[in-house]
């Protein structure tokens, strides 16, 4: 992949805005997201990962009833950018219990989240740093989890279309539905984030995000 160009580098809170279109070459796409510890023997050393995270105790404890791919996904986040930690660990606190409230809503966001597609890569890609936004918006973390998570289910995936015939299917779940991500469609479609926080795909999903979540933001509002 190319470097991030020098008008970016070092640059923390850039005044201008980034568009996709200038930095598309820098972008990872077409990526598998990294899953770094599955086998053929399932998850291993679960434990030791997050010792070396500093995971608390009671946070680890809540991490055991994580039974999908999320597992796979928050175990790479927490050893990656601030951001991403940040989301894991809140994700890891209030799961459960959101999951709880609507057994329903969780089995579609569950359809997104565990599966493969465009909507899928762009959760785990954006939902650090839309649940940064909605955090410094003033939404309780438990509320910015809720959101984020309920901002998949108008994903479709792999899981979702697995009825439907070979052809229909790689149409619908290669393109982005998710509210606010239209607009990635002409510029390539999903990316992921780089390994390196300080790479320009941080800095253009952070500023996008906030986008998205004074969308969900409004949407509550009218209802």
């Amino acid at each position: 992949m190319n470097e991030t160009p020098k008008k970016y580098e070092g640059d923390k809170s850039p005044k201008k805005t980034i568009t996709g279109a200038d930095i598309e070459m820098q972008l990872q796409r077409d990526s598998i997201l990294e899953k770094p510890y599955s086998g053929e023997g399932g998850l291993q050393n679960v434990e030791q990962v997050l010792q070396q995270c500093n995971v608390p105790a009671d946070m680890a404890q809540k991490f055991a009833s994580v039974g999908g791919r999320d597992k796979l996904h928050l175990l790479r986040m927490l050893r990656r950018s601030e951001a991403e930690r940040n989301f894991s660990l809140a994700y890891i606190r209030h799961r459960d219990d959101i999951f709880g409230e609507d057994q329903e809503s969780a089995q579609s966001v569950r359809k997104v989240i565990n599966s493969e597609g465009a909507d899928t890569m762009m959760f785990w890609t954006f939902s650090p740093y839309l649940f940064k936004a909605l955090i410094e918006k003033g939404i309780s973390e438990r509320d910015a989890i809720k959101k984020t998570l309920s901002w998949s289910k108008d994903g479709v995936s792999a899981i979702t279309e697995s009825n439907k015939g070979y052809g229909e299917e790689q149409r619908d779940w290669n393109k982005l539905h998710l509210k606010g991500l239209k607009k990635y469609e002409t510029h390539g479609g999903g990316y992921i984030l780089s390994k390196d926080s300080n790479h320009v795909s941080h800095k253009y999903t952070e500023q996008e995000a906030k986008h998205i979540a004074d969308l969900l933001i409004a949407e509550n509002d009218e209802k």
